[in-house]
């Protein structure tokens, strides 16, 4: 999460998406089944980090969403921002650029010489939250030295859009491609290696049948705080 996410801009080109409506979806998803849930990953990754690391995992308290209203907002904007400078796709409603020019802004939004808000704005684009599912939030325990918390949101690429596979745009992205979830836990030749954090996400989604199934799975709570 940027300090861009974060300003009070966001509330008009999210409306009418609020602060309420991002911490009763937060709340209740971290509160019932299914989620991504750090009280969940500790019980059943625990064991296996500590044989690993040889020290014991604290049992540190877990922040409570619903006081957090701004950070929950801005997690929406973080997510729609970080998809779009990881893939080039975009959550959004209105005439989008041609792939060469979205590269371009892309490069631009990444580097900071323009702001992700700047360019939805200057192109009459309103992102779109619906088009995220969220699924759930982990943190870092206080034993390790750079703690992260993270939350998770799942999404489908919009008809009409292509993953830009671009290398070296992000620093961050060193392979892209289509797989199944399984595929990617089974590691087969040991070409996913993946941190504990990413494989229980994977777990997580690799539960259900299908995209419909999983999409469905993590439907927004329609009940108020």
């Amino acid at each position: 999460m940027e300090e861009q996410d974060r300003i009070p801009k966001w509330r008009i080109l999210l409306a009418p998406f609020d602060e309420r409506q991002a911490t009763e979806q937060t709340v209740y998803r971290e509160r019932t089944r299914p989620a991504i849930e750090t009280r969940d990953f500790r019980r059943r990754f625990g064991p296996w980090i500590e044989k690993r690391i040889g020290t014991k995992i604290p049992d540190d308290p877990v922040p409570d969403s619903s006081l957090d209203p701004a950070t929950n907002l801005a997690s929406w904007v973080t997510a729609i921002r970080e998809l779009f400078e990881e893939t080039g796709t975009l959550l959004v409603d209105g005439d989008i650029p041609d792939p060469f020019a979205l590269r371009e802004i892309r490069q631009k939004v990444v580097s900071g010489e323009m702001r992700f808000g700047e360019f939805l704005e200057e192109y009459g684009l309103r992102p779109v939250p619906e088009m995220l599912r969220y699924m759930g939030r982990l943190l870092t325990p206080s034993t390790e030295k750079h703690r992260f918390d993270t939350r998770f949101f799942l999404a489908r690429l919009p008809e009409g859009q292509e993953v830009d596979g671009v290398q070296g745009l992000t620093g961050e992205a060193v392979e892209d491609g289509w797989f199944r979830p399984q595929e990617i836990l089974e590691n087969r030749e040991g070409r996913f290696p993946i941190i504990p954090p990413t494989r229980y996400a994977l777990e997580t989604v690799s539960a259900y049948r299908s995209l419909d199934e999983l999409w469905e799975a993590f439907c927004p709570s329609t009940t108020s705080l």
